[in-house]
């Protein structure tokens, strides 16, 4: 609400209450005005690489405060658009085809960060991102672009992640220390509450 943006990792064992938490949250911040997405990562063999941020986006185009910042997305590479359909009305536009790989899916991720931001400057954003532990590397990186912009944008983002073993190989292992560094990042583990 002040124009200055955070992350809120909510991490905790399985059935601790990490969504409901995020949803309390979010139902607070929508009474006071804010416009609130959620997308959740799925678990499984063929979810979409983006698939946790299609759903952000999705429902991003479905209100006034959006529609038209999806525009900033009308020459996003086709593993987007195709799941953006038909909420992304602008025809795609030929992707940068002489950058290399690393290049174009930084534009990509530019591009989503810029959508978001045109559309919170209208109004305020809530962005609840559920199960961080399934996402996968292509929207964890996202994750990562976006926690360097929030600093300047009216926009919170809410991440749930299980605490739980993992190989130090998982992306999440590698994304959450990166996270945690960032100055506008805030950690809340839940625990159970002791017998005393």
């Amino acid at each position: 609400a002040n124009g200055r943006g955070g992350l809120a990792l909510i991490e905790g064992p399985p059935g601790i209450g990490k969504t409901r938490l995020a949803e309390v949250c979010a139902a607070e911040a929508e009474r006071a005005g804010a416009l609130v997405l959620t997308g959740r990562s799925r678990e499984g063999e063929g979810v979409p690489a983006f698939w946790l941020w299609a759903q952000v986006l999705r429902r991003l185009g479905a209100h006034e405060a959006g529609a038209e910042a999806l525009n900033e997305l009308a020459d996003a590479p086709a593993e987007l658009t195709a799941l953006l359909a038909p909420a992304a009305t602008p025809p795609p536009r030929p992707a940068h085809a002489a950058l290399a790989p690393e290049q174009q899916r930084f534009l990509l991720f530019d591009a989503v960060v810029r959508t978001l931001a045109r559309a919170a400057r209208r109004r305020p954003l809530v962005l609840v991102l559920e199960d961080l532990q399934w996402a996968g590397s292509a929207s964890l990186r996202l994750i990562e672009h976006l926690s360097f912009e929030l600093a300047d944008l009216p926009l919170l983002a809410l991440a749930t992640v299980r605490d739980e073993h993992r190989e130090a190989s998982h992306p999440i292992e590698r994304l959450l220390p990166r996270l945690r560094q960032q100055q506008r990042c805030e950690s809340i583990a839940l625990r159970g509450f002791s017998r005393r």
